[in-house]
Order: structure tokens, then sequence, then C-alpha cells
């Protein structure tokens, strides 16, 4: 019997808002490491948001919710007139 486990919504959610920053995935390509937890880390550190604790899976979450944030924020367009 196969065992299924599904990724939590918010990392897919994460992943699509990686798709919209070119800088970023460049990074994550340069890498030869196929790590989940280094290529999340490399996108924390793209957002300056430092880790440097052990994490549970509810903690990854919800650094994963804050690094979304930051991303919409890099790519959001700021007019001033």
């Amino acid at each position: 019997m196969a065992y299924l486990e599904y990724f939590p919504e918010v990392f897919i959610e994460l992943n699509k808002e990686i798709q919209q920053h070119d800088e970023l995935q460049t990074l994550l390509l340069n890498n030869q490491n196929n790590d989940m937890l280094i290529k999340f880390a490399q996108v924390a550190a793209y957002c300056k948001v430092a880790l440097d604790d052990t994490y549970t899976d509810q903690d990854l979450q919800k650094i994963a919710e804050i690094l979304i944030d930051k991303l919409r924020a890099k790519r959001a367009i700021i007019l001033v007139q």
C-alpha cells in the first residue's frame, strides 16, 4: 500500500511566489544541492530572514508565510506621484 504525503498549501504558495522572482530562481538553480531545507534557507537569506534554530514543521510553515509576504513586498510596484 502506497503512502502519499502532500506538501502543506503554504509551501505550494511559496513555490508559486518564487516563480515570480527571476534573481531568486537563478540563485536556487546555481546551487547543486537539491536539499529542500537548504533551498528554504536560501530563500530566507534572499528575503533577509535569519534562521538560527531547530524548527518544527509548524515553525517552517510559519516562516514560509513570512517569506511569502516578504517576496510579495519585493515585487510590489510602488507608485510615487
